[in-house]
């Protein structure tokens, strides 16, 4: 034995020895500490949503001079928010724009009160740009009494996608009151480009364009017009407190 380690030979085999030991201690350190890791992720993906939501509304309120005075479409008034129409230039911009030239209109103006005419209002909210993700929509006629109040999860989509869907299923919905005429009304992230119809929505996955496509030719008029979020701020909510309900049922942290 003496001999053995005198010649040298039993170095090399105490060399590997301790390099198989230490890539087993650095296996066993990063399958310890995975979950870990995850954690953090999530962490600083939840302070990164705090921020977003910090900066978003404090935006809002800076802007909140310009909505004063306008009576909320949510509400009892007999005033909206009317922005140009989905055809025009303004509405190409993706609602850039949408804030500019404003002008208040009643609801008598955007059809007869009790001619089968709908206004649906929709959002989405989303912990990303792969979700999970859940939309809100709110559904009345044009005497303001409410027809449906929308929330659902929709899974892997984002903040766009989600209000595309929720669009779509409040329409759906509006339809089944045997409205005929609708004007859908979302905040800025979404809306349509150049027509009146699904082709032109930025960003939309395809299986919800053919379904908003379906839904949109059951209506004799279809408007789509893009408010402020103060003026989306039911359906707003209904989107992010549906999303984080179904968060802190699963123990997640949105972001």
């Amino acid at each position: 034995m003496a001999s053995w380690i005198q010649e040298g030979a039993f170095w090399p085999w105490l060399a590997g020895l301790l390099v198989l030991a230490l890539v087993a201690v650095v296996l066993v350190f990063f399958a310890y500490h995975r979950r870990w890791i995850k954690e953090i992720k999530s962490e600083m993906g939840e302070l990164k949503w705090l921020c977003q939501q910090a900066m978003d509304l404090a935006a809002w309120q800076e802007r909140s001079k310009e909505w004063e005075g306008l009576v909320d479409p949510l509400g009892k008034g007999e005033e909206v928010l009317d922005l140009p129409r989905s055809g025009s230039t303004q509405a190409a911009s993706g609602g850039a724009q949408a804030g500019e030239n404003q002008a208040r209109t009643s609801f008598a103006s955007l059809g007869e009160r009790n001619g089968g005419r709908a206004f649906v209002w929709a959002a989405g909210f989303s912990r990303g740009p792969q979700g999970p993700a859940c939309f809100g929509a709110v559904v009345k006629n044009s005497k303001g009494e409410l027809l449906a109040r929308m929330q659902k999860p929709v899974g892997r989509l984002d903040r766009r996608n989600a209000m595309y869907q929720g669009v779509a299923e409040a329409l759906a919905k509006a339809r089944q009151f045997g409205i005929e005429k609708v004007v859908v009304f979302t905040s800025p992230i979404g809306g349509p480009k150049g027509n009146r119809g699904a082709q032109n929505l930025p960003g939309i996955k395809e299986p919800i364009r053919k379904r908003l496509e379906e839904v949109r030719a059951d209506f004799a008029q279809f408007e789509w017009i893009i408010v402020e979020p103060p003026k989306n701020r039911e359906a707003e909510a209904l989107a992010r407190e549906g999303l984080l309900a179904g968060s802190r049922r699963k123990g997640e942290s949105p972001g």
